[in-house]
């Protein structure tokens, strides 16, 4: 299985997408793949309920799904192959800025997950745990929306 995932935002080309783990230190923590093929809940139907019929009656318009919000957990680590102790911290903020950069850009983020062979469009919400590791590494769970859970295109 392959377990690569890539992340691009939506203006990008798709000859931009970069490897999540190799040019972030980013990695997808256990759980995450379960969250996102976790079905979106649908909206609620069109109905009428008059007085003059019995029970309710649904309008056959077709299902449509709601908007899903997600949280991820995440680790992002800086480069462990440096010598000193210094370059790796260097190198853990330098990843940890560039990913915070993509993250938070005024547009939708797309998540290529090779081994659920989907592209995820998602938008950042907030972080709601973050914990760092010695300076070299740190934990976060993202709060992400996926606007259109329908719209998850397949690779």
């Amino acid at each position: 299985m392959n377990h690569k995932i890539y992340i691009k935002t939506e203006l990008e080309a798709d000859s931009e997408y970069v490897d999540l783990n190799s040019t972030y230190g980013v990695r997808l923590l256990k759980g995450s793949y379960e969250t996102l093929l976790s079905p979106p809940t649908l909206k609620d139907y069109i109905t009428n309920d008059s007085r003059l019929q019995n029970g309710v009656q649904y309008a056959r318009t077709g299902a449509k799904v709601k908007q899903r919000e997600l949280r991820l957990s995440i680790i992002l680590e800086g480069d462990n192959t440096l010598e000193t102790k210094e370059e790796q911290i260097s190198s853990y903020y330098a990843r940890y800025e560039s990913f915070l950069a993509k993250l938070t850009s005024d547009t939708i983020i797309c998540l290529k997950v090779m081994a659920l062979n989907r592209i995820f469009k998602l938008v950042y919400s907030s972080c709601e745990k973050f914990e760092q590791f010695d300076y070299k590494a740190s934990i976060f769970t993202l709060s992400l929306v996926e606007p259109d859970p329908s719209d998850r295109q397949p690779i």
